[in-house]
């Protein structure tokens, strides 16, 4: 019973560290430049191993206290030593690679992917390499285009950021690497360079398009054959609602007056939430310095 309790304190043990101490390096590098975690390290300074971020020489401490992990020797750790090695060591596992794993892409509204995860061949990689002024993390380059890799850890992608990456026109996705992590930390796997550097290539639970010209291209397709219908203020009730109306699937019927028998479905009741609307344009005005939206100006529909 004890032993079972043991091997269970020792599974989370990683992941507990984790925020107790975020200092902690799991992955390094050797003089030759070959990855290693700390499970594989001999301990003390016999490791030989180097920081994956600054170069810093770093000891192997392998107690029985904490979990295992490399520190800096001599000198104050990186500003966020894990992050910033987590960042290194994807990046030189995607160098160290010729493959990855894509995942699947979604178009605005759909469920079902337009194209399926897919393996990605190539032959050369660039880091950090400036492309329309904005530098990606990689570069993964092959005889049939290319592929722009953003790793984050330390926080995602801004917008702008995103609205860059669109303007260079090649695809581009972002891989939480942070997460892997934390998720194999919590397996007991988080000093495990195998499992990561598989998740980092194989999976694609933390890999997201940040821009892709095919779904650009079917979305921009699927707005302009949309019905545009306009937004009106019904009154009903004594409350004030945004319809529109001739609703194609019959959300709502007129029970009496004029209209009856007309379709309708209220904009925030119904639309928001229907497979079929594609999008909802607003009216903007300007209020001080901002420029807000007020309320729902056309309905794009598919239906």
């Amino acid at each position: 019973m004890i032993k079972r309790l043991f091997c269970l304190r020792i599974k989370y043990y990683s992941l507990r560290d984790y925020f107790k101490y975020p200092q902690m390096i799991p992955y390094a590098h050797t003089e030759n430049g070959t990855l290693i975690s700390i499970q594989e390290a001999l301990p003390g300074l016999a490791c030989n191993c180097y920081c994956p971020a600054c170069g810093s020489r770093l000891i192997a401490r392998k107690g029985k206290r904490k979990a295992h992990h490399f520190a800096h020797y001599r000198r104050p750790e990186c500003g966020s030593a894990l992050e910033d090695s987590l960042h290194a060591i994807a990046k030189l596992i995607l160098k160290r690679a010729d493959k990855i794993v894509l995942p699947p892409l979604y178009v605005h509204q759909q469920d079902k992917p337009v194209a399926y995860a897919r393996v990605f061949q190539y032959s050369q990689v660039q880091l950090e390499r400036t492309l329309q002024k904005i530098v990606p993390d990689a570069a993964l380059v092959s005889a049939g285009g290319t592929v722009l890799v953003e790793i984050a850890v330390h926080h995602p992608s801004t917008k702008e950021k995103i609205w860059q990456l669109q303007q260079c026109r090649l695809p581009a996705i972002e891989i939480d690497v942070k997460q892997i992590y934390l998720e194999l930390a919590g397996s007991g796997k988080g000093t495990d360079l195998e499992a990561f550097t598989d998740r980092i290539i194989n999976d694609t639970r933390n890999k997201i398009w940040l821009f892709n010209p095919k779904q650009h291209a079917l979305e921009s397709r699927m707005r302009q054959t949309a019905a545009c219908k306009k937004v009106k203020k019904r009154l009903y009730n004594n409350q004030y609602y945004f319809t529109v109306f001739d609703c194609p699937i019959g959300k709502n019927t007129i029970a009496s007056g004029p209209l009856r028998g007309n379709t309708y479905a209220r904009v925030f009741g119904d639309c928001i939430g229907c497979t079929h609307c594609f999008e909802i344009e607003y009216h903007k005005k300007h209020v001080g310095y901002r420029r807000i939206t007020t309320g729902p100006r056309f309905v794009y529909c598919r239906a």
